[in-house]
């Protein structure tokens, strides 16, 4: 085993450690949202005293395969993190298991008559439980509280926070969610919109909801697929609506990585309109006393 595969085992330590903190998230490092990764960098200084950055999360555990092992002393941080010593603990162990399991035998091969009474039971089991649970759609009409225009289903996310555990909800077509439960308190997210929890009462097989614009989120939106005509009036704009310490997370497409930005680099890159900017998705703004202080991009 490579040290590049041991370190994939390591990032799989470190999502189980996470995991046991927050035992609601059940992804993968592909969905480790910017909320998780904030959570990891303070349990980190918390328990390691170390401080990590979320670019170097973003270089080293995000991705789905490494072509380089990380620094030392990174990898001793995330090893102790995990419950080891450290680094050469955790390679110890790994490559040590990966020649133990290559000794074990060949397993015993059971009669195949056995294996498919089992498999049966298994198949009409699981068939008599989902007829048992037959899950219930509820429409939910979400629009703009001052347009009153629905809002596109891939502008918002759905949680399920009934039992108090965020759970994130499928939104089918015609923005209807499908669940189990009779009841269900929900929690509606967007990178334009303010966030809003509603109950959903048993009683009611359709519930609407208007969300209130977030003003600057909507412009940032606006800017980069419109085309400019005043960018001396655009650039006063963004000025007004960006903190100082504004950063941007641009993540390219395919997985290829990330791109950052301050605030004077974003706003060059938006004053001009370009077929790429028309290809940018936000799918995360953040706000610091009525100011924009993070955005997070998506390319497509």
């Amino acid at each position: 085993m490579t040290d590049i595969e041991v370190f994939a085992e390591l990032k799989k330590e470190v999502l189980l450690n996470y995991q046991k903190h927050y035992p609601y998230f059940s992804g993968n490092w592909k969905n480790f949202s910017s909320k998780d990764i904030s959570q990891l960098i303070d349990l980190i200084e918390k328990q390691q005293k170390n401080t990590v950055s979320e670019k170097w999360i973003y270089t080293h555990l995000k991705p789905e395969s490494n072509e380089k092992l990380p620094r030392k002393d990174m990898l001793d941080i995330f090893s102790r993190f995990s419950g080891y010593s450290g680094w050469d603990e955790f390679h110890s162990k790994i490559r040590n298991s990966t020649i133990e399991s290559s000794k074990v035998g060949t397993p015993k091969i059971y009669s195949k008559n056995w294996i498919f009474i089992i498999s049966a039971f298994l198949i009409l089991g699981l068939g008599l439980f989902f007829w048992l649970r037959k899950s219930e759609k509820k429409e939910i009409s979400i629009t703009n509280a001052y347009s009153g225009k629905e809002i596109p289903k891939d502008e918002i996310k759905v949680y399920d926070v009934t039992d108090s555990i965020k759970k994130n909800l499928t939104v089918e077509e015609k923005l209807t969610i499908q669940t189990e439960k009779d009841s269900l308190k929900i929690v509606i997210e967007s990178p334009f919109y303010q966030s809003k929890t509603v109950n959903i009462s048993a009683d009611k097989s359709k519930t609407e909801i208007q969300l209130q614009p977030n003003d600057n989120a909507m412009a940032i939106k606006a800017f980069l697929s419109a085309d400019i005509k005043d960018w001396e009036t655009r650039k006063k704009q963004l000025n007004n609506m960006l903190s100082e310490n504004t950063e941007v997370i641009l993540m390219l497409k395919n997985d290829l990585g990330s791109e950052y930005f301050n605030k004077e680099d974003f706003i060059k890159q938006i004053l001009i309109p370009t077929n790429r900017l028309k290809k940018w998705k936000i799918v995360e703004i953040k706000n610091e006393e009525e100011k924009i202080n993070f955005i997070r991009i998506q390319e497509e």
